[in-house]
This record gives structure tokens, sequence and C-alpha cells, in this order.
């Protein structure tokens, strides 16, 4: 990861209230570094600091009650997130057939 990310994740996670712990860092790394919203599972599978499961739902709830990330139901099986800090306002398309996001 590059020192100017990190510091930057570091940066938000404290004006955010929270430990700049690497798994912190890391997981906002992945939401960061994805074009789309992205599942858990998803989440799991690109984090480099392995993190239980419990432990990353955790970090996500108290991650969108200080407003940094996004869950949203974009279809009626899952929910995924999103990084939040710094995007404008956007929409998301989901195919009616395929309930594959965009």
């Amino acid at each position: 990861m590059g020192t100017e990310i990190k510091n930057n994740l570091t940066t938000i996670l404290r004006e955010n209230g929270f430990k700049a712990t690497p798994g912190r860092v890391s997981l906002l790394k992945v939401l960061k570094g994805s074009v789309k919203p992205i599942s858990v599972e998803e989440i799991m599978k690109k984090m480099k600091s392995k993190l239980d499961l419990a432990t990353i739902y955790r970090a996500l709830k108290e991650f969108e009650k200080s407003k940094m990330v996004a869950r949203l139901n974009l279809s009626e099986d899952f929910s995924v997130y999103e990084f939040l800090v710094g995007r404008s306002h956007h929409h998301h398309l989901v195919c009616c057939d395929c309930s594959k996001n965009n």
C-alpha cells in the first residue's frame, strides 16, 4: 500500500474517531479501491490483512454510522458497501434480469 494512501486513510479514520489499526486501514483501502459497491465476501478476498467475518461486519457498521461507508441493498440477496469520503452524490443501476449492479 502506498504511503500516501495509507496516511490519507489513517487521517480519515482518526478524524472520524477511530484508531487506525492495520485491519481498518486495509478494509478502507479495499472499499476505496473498488469502482462499484462491493460485498463482504469480495472484501474478504481482496484484503491483505485477514480479519474474521464478525470483525469486518462490526467495522462496516461503525463506518456506516460515521458516514464513511454506505450499505446498499441493490438486490434481495445481500448488501454491498461503498466508500463515501470525497465522493459526490450518485446513483446505481441494477439489472432487473440478472441483478448485476453498476
